[in-house]
């Protein structure tokens, strides 16, 4: 005999039965429907679960793209800011370079006044030696207009003098010296006039014939213009040498902005926390990817949902159906048979067989 014993052991024993057929000995057709079995609670079950399942994957989703948009926004803003690092290098590079190229002619025109210095310092010195040589010719004249200087402001003081003892006194004494007094004085100013004259034709006769220079006051007034000029090629040279140190100080200041671009060029581009947000990213996305796989419990039930309605799996007579309406399925459900050959297999006493022969009728209980 051919039949087929439907189990439903793995159902839990709450599921209680829906529905089932009515008539025991109804024929079915392979998949028609036996028994239904109630799902409400298992829907609800299923339900909640999926209620989670979207909530999680939501969850996950939510955190990838955050954690990407996240990765993005860094990136752009980490390599905007490369950008503008590299650009300040750049500005301090040139920097440095204008304050290089400053010093090279801090240090050209340093040279220039230094030649323009020792230049003056040397005209000076010649023009110093040939005035000291021209006043040495003329030393003994110019003490002698000074000596009669003297004189003459002694015989001035002696007139005065006189002057006045013949104011307060007009006696023929006091006249007598003041008229003495004028002729010393008259004396002293022939004397000077002719010292004087001595000494203007001993400067006229000084001079520097290498220098192109005759006279004394020539010879002073070159003297006069070459300290002048000397003085002013010095003020020129401690400008010089100032700007020299200024550039100097200038490229240290520029080599040490250089460096820091540098530093700051290099830490941007080591940015550790942009590897962090692309972890984060990795991270996320497995997560997500975990996420998107349906969980166990899920299919699990889905799988009993599935299994809640019975079917024939073969054509034939259900002979015993063990389910009624509301009763709790466990165990055998239902029994189909194929009734239309059955063979019956029995064992007879051996004392019985001689009594029997083809097509004799017997009943089996």
């Amino acid at each position: 005999m051919d039949d087929l014993i439907l189990q439903v052991n793995h159902l839990s024993k709450s599921f209680g039965t829906h529905e089932v057929l009515k008539d025991i000995d109804f024929t079915v057709k392979k998949g028609d429907v036996i028994a239904t079995l109630d799902t409400s609670d298992l829907e609800k079950q299923i339900e909640s679960a999926e209620e989670s399942y979207g909530d999680t994957l939501k969850s996950a989703q939510t955190s990838y793209d955050r954690a990407t948009a996240d990765l993005e926004t860094s990136t752009v803003q980490h390599e905007n800011s490369l950008i503008d690092l590299q650009a300040k290098i750049d500005q301090a590079d040139q920097n440095l370079q204008d304050a290089k190229d400053a010093l090279t002619k801090a240090q050209e025109n340093e040279r220039k006044t230094q030649s323009t210095y020792d230049t003056a310092v040397s005209d000076y010195n010649t023009l110093k030696s040939a005035y000291d040589s021209a006043s040495a010719s003329i030393s003994t004249y110019t003490a002698a207009l000074n000596a009669a200087a003297d004189a003459q402001n002694q015989a001035i003081s002696a007139v005065n003098s006189a002057i006045a003892a013949y104011n307060a006194d007009p006696s023929d004494a006091n006249k007598d010296a003041m008229n003495a007094a004028n002729d010393n004085l008259k004396s002293a100013k022939e004397a000077y006039q002719s010292a004087q004259a001595s000494l203007t034709d001993a400067q006229n006769s000084c001079s520097a014939p290498s220098l192109g220079l005759y006279g004394f006051n020539n010879i002073s007034d070159a003297l006069k213009n070459a300290d002048s000029t000397k003085n002013q090629a010095e003020s020129a040279l401690d400008s010089a040498k100032n700007a020299v140190d200024t550039a100097n100080t200038q490229i240290s200041t520029c080599e040490q902005q250089v460096k820091a671009a540098h530093d700051s060029y290099d830490q941007e581009k080591n940015y550790s926390n942009l590897l962090n947000k692309s972890q984060n990213v990795e991270d996320s996305a497995t997560k997500l990817e975990q996420a998107q796989r349906t969980p166990d419990n899920l299919e699990t039930l889905r799988s009993t949902l599935e299994d809640c309605t019975l079917t024939a799996t073969m054509d034939g007579t259900i002979t015993a159906l063990n389910a009624t309406v509301g009763s709790v399925c466990s165990g055998t459900v239902a029994t189909i048979q194929n009734t239309d050959a059955l063979v019956v297999d029995v064992t007879i006493p051996a004392n019985s067989v001689p009594k029997l022969s083809t097509g004799m009728t017997c009943h089996i209980t």
